[in-house]
């Protein structure tokens, strides 16, 4: 097992430190709600521990970079280098996005601040990110010869991702926003560790 390999293997094992780090922080945050209240709020600057989610965030934006490598690297080997290297960049913009959300924090009232703000905007762009990665590779395994399971694993969770979130975003469902940013969470780092299951033993087979 070559180097390749190894850092094949922190795309999957991303969610479970995604989801521990998450656990822990609901554990240690009073009177949470994970039915209303979102995600980023136990990493906020008013959390007893942000550091606790702040750690999943940012090991989890660490852990999925090399997921970029991989699609960038099996597109290629199917003759579409120039979707790779687009890929390779939406991965690298929602892998930076966790890092950035760890160092700058939601805020949990409704003032507006330079630092919510930026979480923000920094939130979407990473989640555009993956969600058009997903979507892409949908696409292009429709295509190719063999990949109908990477083609139906990654419709369904773009079909699934985009549906969750759309009724994150539209104000309609109150009081169940964090169900419903929860739900586009799981949609997408089981996504992440699927495919990152699939593509990693081509690693050395493709000469990645």
């Amino acid at each position: 097992m070559g180097v390749g390999r190894h850092w094949g293997l922190l795309p999957i094992l991303a969610p479970g430190v995604f989801t521990a780090s998450f656990v822990a922080a609901a554990l240690v945050t009073p009177d949470y709600s994970h039915v209303s209240q979102t995600v980023s709020i136990m990493a906020s600057t008013y959390a007893p521990y942000p550091w606790v989610l702040g750690a999943g965030f940012a090991l989890y934006g660490v852990f999925v970079l090399p997921l970029g490598v991989l699609l960038r690297a099996w597109l290629a080997h199917r003759g579409h280098s120039r979707a790779g290297a687009l890929v390779l960049v939406l991965v690298t913009l929602y892998g930076m996005s966790g890092i950035l959300a760890a160092i700058l924090p939601a805020e949990p009232s409704a003032a507006v601040t330079p630092t919510g703000v930026a979480h923000d905007i920094i939130a979407r762009v990473g989640f555009g990110g993956i969600l058009c990665t997903i979507t892409l590779t949908a696409l292009f395994a429709w295509t190719l010869p063999g990949e109908r399971k990477v083609a139906f694993v990654s419709a369904a969770s773009a079909v699934s991702t985009a549906g969750l979130a759309l009724a994150f975003q539209s104000g309609l469902w109150q009081g169940v926003e964090g169900a419903l940013q929860r739900g586009f969470f799981a949609t997408t780092i089981a996504w992440v560790q699927v495919i990152s299951v699939v593509l990693r033993p081509r690693i050395d087979q493709h000469g990645i």
